[in-house]
């Protein structure tokens, strides 16, 4: 996929999305320096592309900086508020902050227009994996199971995490 996004930025080296595409594989790399470089370039050509809001919040996350990741994703909630992948992140960072009555309100808003918002709870789940909030993140990542049966991506996601906690035998039908 980097040789897809290398030959995308060639033919046009202001593609945002490409860029977001880059930062996502370096931010999987842990570089996060390159990884907020790319969010940075990306959001200079468009300042309302969600996903590139978003891969700055991760970079954040990732560093510690639950505010700054906030802000960035509250910026993304409103250019759109329906957006799960950008509540999932939003909801995180309320909870890591404790920011109780944010996070209850944010959950009673998604499951007002969402009444199955399994993207929502495998985003948290993995959000706080990443972050070793192992029991949190097994909670959300079966409600995301419960929610959405066939979001493979939380199935896989929620097996891992078992592995990671010794739970073989509850991992291993995953």
């Amino acid at each position: 996929a980097l040789d897809a996004l290398d030959k995308a930025l060639t033919i046009n080296p202001t593609a945002s999305e490409a860029l977001v595409g880059k930062g996502i594989a370096s931010l999987n790399r842990l570089e996060l320096k390159v990884a907020m470089r790319y969010a940075d370039r990306a959001l200079r050509e468009n300042p309302n592309l969600t996903s590139a809001l978003r891969l700055s919040a991760d970079v954040h996350l990732a560093s510690g900086d639950f505010e700054k990741a906030m802000s960035d994703l509250l910026k993304a909630q409103k250019v759109n508020p329906r957006e799960e992948s950008t509540l999932g992140r939003l909801a995180v960072c309320y909870q890591l902050l404790k920011k109780n009555k944010e996070f209850d309100a944010l959950v009673a808003e998604v499951k007002k227009y969402n009444k199955k918002p399994g993207e929502f709870y495998l985003v948290m789940g993995t959000a706080l994996n990443a972050r070793r909030h192992y029991a949190k993140a097994e909670e959300y990542l079966e409600e995301a199971r419960k929610q959405r049966p066939f979001l493979v991506s939380g199935i896989a996601e929620l097996g891992l995490l078992k592995m990671r906690m010794g739970e073989e035998k509850e991992a291993e039908p995953l």
